[in-house]
């Protein structure tokens, strides 16, 4: 799925770029094109900086190697070139365990890197003042929006009672 996603944000941005010298020149010079820039810059910037503060608050939420449980019968990590491999068929399964997230906006709304990715692809396209950047954002929206309602029934259904009642799924007003 990964590999899909990065795929498919390589297309939207070559798309974007190639469609970006047809766009007038003309556009650019207007006073309204001199505000939407650093607004566009700005908005890019806040999601990016806030898309990657959130997904390190997930990534904490992980156990840390010194904090993770002792598995009896599991032989030490060998390394065997470039990879590190262990006897799998020896290692007891590692039950995977969930959490509520918290901290930053994740007290406010299930997806709060969603909400920062949207602000980012909303501030390509006030940069870039082309209709292939406005409709990437859009199909962003709708893809996003979606997979947060998904993702807040899922955590709903997890957690039951201890899941917050007033956590919105993507926008945090």
């Amino acid at each position: 799925v990964a590999g899909f996603i990065g795929v498919f944000y390589a297309l939207i941005s070559l798309l974007i770029t190639v469609q970006q010298s047809h766009v007038p020149a003309e556009i650019y010079a207007s006073p309204s094109s001199h505000i939407m820039l650093p607004c566009g810059l700005a908005l890019f910037v806040i999601g990016t900086m806030g898309n990657l503060y959130h997904h390190v608050l997930l990534a904490n939420m992980r156990h840390e190697p010194s904090k993770k449980p002792k598995q009896e019968g599991v032989p030490p990590t060998q390394t065997t070139g470039m990879a590190m491999t262990t006897e799998a068929s020896s290692a007891p399964p590692v039950a995977k365990s969930y959490s509520v997230p918290s901290g930053g906006l994740f007290n406010a709304v299930t997806m709060p890197h969603y909400f920062f990715e949207l602000l980012a692809w909303f501030g390509i396209s006030a940069c870039a003042q082309q209709i292939n950047a406005v409709l990437a954002a859009a199909g962003m929206t709708s893809y996003l929006s979606g997979r947060a309602v998904a993702t807040t029934a899922w955590y709903k259904e997890k957690f039951g009672d201890k899941w917050p009642k007033t956590r919105k799924h993507l926008l945090p007003f």
